[in-house]
């Protein structure tokens, strides 16, 4: 698939949507406001007089990793600053999912979102998931999901309220 000039306005949008929602502008001001911060606050300047060390000498970096999702009909972008480790699967909407009507799927609790997913766990059949999914899409909210193949591969993806 070419990209194609009017897709940015999509990926901005929902860029932009992503940026409002997910909670990353909030962490971001946290980090600014309070958490760097700290560097100069008095009881961190005690600290660092005991260490002979000046807080104009430190540098403080912020590392961010990413677990990206990429369109399930284009997986095969590659981004030249991107690191490609942080892709971890892919996103449709809900008129894709019969791609995978033979599949077995498993929705995982937030917490469970960073971990690799593993076959211990209980499977939903298509339909089941199709049931399971609807009340959160109709919210507007998007799902991180497990697939499992019928080949035994294992994949992330969100199933995504956007159209």
């Amino acid at each position: 698939m070419r990209y194609k000039a009017n897709n940015h306005k999509r990926l901005y949008k929902i860029l932009n949507h992503l940026l409002h929602n997910s909670g990353l502008l909030e962490k971001l001001t946290k980090l600014k406001e309070k958490q760097l911060p700290l560097l100069y606050s008095y009881e961190c300047l005690e600290f660092l007089k005991t260490l002979n060390l000046k807080p104009d000498k430190i540098e403080q970096q912020v590392y961010f990793k990413a677990q990206l999702f990429f369109p399930y009909v284009n997986r095969n972008i590659h981004l030249k600053q991107l690191n490609n480790n942080c892709i971890v699967g892919f996103y449709i909407n809900s008129k894709e999912l019969h791609r995978f009507k033979g599949c077995k799927f498993y929705i995982p609790t937030k917490k469970d979102w960073l971990i690799t997913p593993y076959t211990n766990v209980n499977w939903l059949s298509y339909r089941d998931f199709v049931v399971s999914s609807t009340a959160s899409l109709k919210r507007q909210f998007s799902l991180l999901c497990w697939l499992k193949k019928e080949n035994g591969e294992m994949e992330k993806f969100f199933l995504v309220w956007w159209a």
